[in-house]
Parts: structure tokens; C-alpha cells; sequence
């Protein structure tokens, strides 16, 4: 950790680790002192993390999403001067759902389950320097339904990103955000 000037902090930052099981992910939710990243993402490649994305959320704060190979029990550790939080991962814990799609322009989150009702949310991230996007769902007929959604535009790190369909088509749907794809089965 370091200061605007540079400097090595003192004192680790406040932060939350947030587990979300469903997803495959170990979230650090850093307090409001942390403003920026010198990482975007990185590949990490170990036995129990694949990669880690920072992200800015949508109140503006920083996210930094670790995304397991496998699920793990994880504790936090923080220790001063210098600051610094380290992560104590082990194999163990309930089996994780469906892995996110990702492409060098998104990280998508879809739904574990076998049929989806609506209303329907996709969330994720999109790389540093988007400022505008849309997620769409295409039947099989190609007619096309679209949810703009307002992200962050951030140039350091990945913005994260809520797409809301109230309703929409059902059976088997293409859903598309920048390149990224998956095909869904939604209930009638």
C-alpha cells in the first residue's frame, strides 16, 4: 500500500472480504482511503486462484475480485507498517457454480441454474476506458432486447456493471455483453 505521494502507508486500509460462493469469487470491499490501483487485473495461475480483477463499484469505491479454481475457506490478515493484508486461502468449502465468462472487454456473471425467470439481472466488469454499454438477449428468431446500463468509465481499473430485463423472451436466448456470449434457457 502506498500514499498520493508515493510513500508506503503505515496502517492497512479498512476492508470487508466478502465471499460470494455462487459467483466463484473472494470480494475485498477496500475502504473509501483506497482511490486507485496500479493492477487492473492480473493472472495469478495458483492452485486456488485463477485471476483478480480491480474494479470500481458502482458507489465509486474499489472492489478487488479474487476468482477461485476451487472453493477455499479464506481469513484476512492485516498488519502495519508497512501496511499490508495478506489473504490465507485453503482448499475446502462447498462446491462453486458456473465460472464467469471472460473476455479481454468483460468479465459476464451468469446464472447457475438450469431455467431463468425474469426479472433477470446480469452483472460483471467491463475493461478500463468503457463508458458506455448494453447487454442484449437474442431469441432464437433474432429478435433482440437490449438493457443500457451506466458504469463507471474508469481508466485505471474495470468498471462493474448491473443489466436489468423486466421481462423478455423465453426458451433458449443468446445473451451478449460487448463479446462476450452465453446461451440461457429462460422459463415461460
Amino acid at each position: 500500500m502506498a500514499s498520493t505521494e508515493g510513500a508506503p502507508t503505515l496502517v492497512p486500509p479498512s476492508v470487508a472480504l466478502i465471499f460470494l460462493q455462487e459467483l466463484g469469487v473472494l470480494r475485498l470491499h477496500m475502504g473509501p482511503e483506497i482511490e486507485t490501483s496500479a493492477v487492473a487485473d492480473q493472472l495469478v495461475e495458483s492452485p486456488l486462484v485463477e485471476r483478480l480483477y480491480v474494479v470500481r463499484s458502482p458507489d465509486g469505491g474499489l472492489l478487488v475480485d479474487l476468482h477461485l479454481a476451487e472453493s477455499v475457506a479464506a481469513r484476512l490478515i492485516p498488519s502495519s507498517a508497512p501496511a499490508n493484508l495478506t489473504i490465507d486461502l485453503r482448499p475446502g468449502g462447498s462446491a462453486l457454480f458456473r465460472q464467469p465468462i471472460v473476455t479481454p472487454q468483460a468479465v459476464v456473471f451468469v446464472p447457475g441454474e438450469d431455467q431463468i425467470q425474469y426479472p433477470f439481472t446480469v452483472s460483471g466488469y467491463l475493461r478500463p476506458g468503457i463508458e458506455e454499454s448494453v447487454a442484449t438477449l437474442i431469441d432464437s428468431q433474432g429478435n433482440a432486447i437490449d438493457s443500457q446500463f451506466p458504469i463507471a468509465g474508469a481508466e485505471d481499473v474495470w468498471s462493474s456493471f448491473a443489466a436489468v430485463f423486466p421481462d423478455g423472451p423465453s426458451g433458449w436466448v443468446t445473451l451478449e455483453v460487448e463479446e462476450a456470449q452465453a446461451s440461457l434457457f429462460f422459463g415461460g
